[in-house]
């Protein structure tokens, strides 16, 4: 790796962003998982998960930083997930963590972001077509890549590379994204559309083939 490559792979902190990531999402999850383990069990779930998500954060390679990299906050979120099943000693059920992964899709705070947004407008296209073009260029090893292709009322994103992904394969939690996905579905319902997906890395395709219809 060159000088160049290593400066550009400096790892995450536990930052304002992280704080944010964790405030938008903890309250549903862990609401859900006092069903599962007990108040007291949770509890000490909760603090254990803390400590992970920082211990996982700086050890994360990042990707450029909320201001360059829209994504960033995707792959802060994939660390707190993934701390949440590492603060059960990996003994969460695969059942268990779909339905944190539901939990964190419909948190109250996601659905008043995503419901204001609309994915069709030029000035989204033109910023997703922008982001497409600088994720081809990227050398942080745990970015996405992908293509982004508009017409009317419908778009198509094609990702050859997820970074969640890559965060699982390094915490050895890749059996897990697939239920991290499913968020996809919510998040563009909120915008407005229907996604059609055919293939997902997670899945074992080489793509993720996004196809997102307006609905009517």
């Amino acid at each position: 790796m060159t000088d160049k490559l290593m400066e550009n792979e400096k790892c995450m902190k536990y930052d304002t962003l992280a704080r944010i990531v964790c405030l938008m999402y903890q309250r549903p999850i862990f609401k859900y998982l006092e069903t599962v383990y007990g108040k007291k069990d949770t509890k000490l779930i909760k603090r254990k998960t803390k400590r992970i998500y920082r211990e996982m954060l700086e050890r994360t390679p990042g990707i450029g930083g909320s201001k360059e990299n829209s994504l960033t906050g995707g792959l802060v979120m994939g660390c707190l997930m993934f701390a949440i099943y590492l603060a059960t000693d990996r003994k969460m059920k695969e059942e268990i963590f779909a339905n944190v992964a539901k939990s964190a899709g419909n948190a109250p705070i996601l659905k008043k972001i995503f419901s204001k947004k609309d994915p069709f407008s030029e000035k989204s296209h033109r910023s997703k077509t922008s982001e497409a073009i600088r994720s081809q260029k990227s050398d942080y090893s745990m970015d996405w890549k992908f293509t982004h292709e508009a017409k009317v009322d419908e778009y198509f994103t094609t990702y050859t590379k997820c970074g969640i992904c890559e965060l699982a394969k390094k915490e050895d939690c890749f059996h897990l994204v697939k239920y991290i996905c499913k968020i996809d579905y919510i998040t563009i319902d909120l915008m407005g559309g229907k996604l059609e997906r055919t293939k997902t890395i997670a899945d074992g395709y080489e793509i993720c083939d996004f196809h997102v219809i307006r609905k009517v």
